[in-house]
């Protein structure tokens, strides 16, 4: 994917019902998948099939390709996740 295709792939808006920037400003909890987009590491969102930026890339780097639950508040001025707490998901038992 092309630099110019990854930055129209990052949302204006989070996925978040209702879009105000009240609620854009309270922490809520996401599952997916820490992953890279060129230099940077991304969480993409299982449920919008959505790609944000992080904006603690060395807490992120502990869980690249990795099932994760992210609680995180998202800046909509900037377009970026401001990471609270990453919890993996379980693997399940043996």
């Amino acid at each position: 994917m092309s630099a110019a295709q990854q930055a129209s792939a990052i949302p204006t808006e989070p996925m978040l019902p209702p879009h105000t920037q009240a609620y854009a400003r309270k922490s809520h909890c996401f599952e997916g998948t820490i992953k890279r987009s060129g230099e940077k590491l991304v969480f993409e969102d299982s449920s919008a099939h959505q790609a944000y930026p992080l904006d603690d890339q060395d807490a992120a780097a502990r869980y690249k390709g990795r099932s994760v639950k992210l609680i995180a508040t998202f800046d909509a001025r900037k377009k970026i996740l401001h990471i609270i707490d990453i919890v993996a998901e379980s693997r399940g038992t043996d």
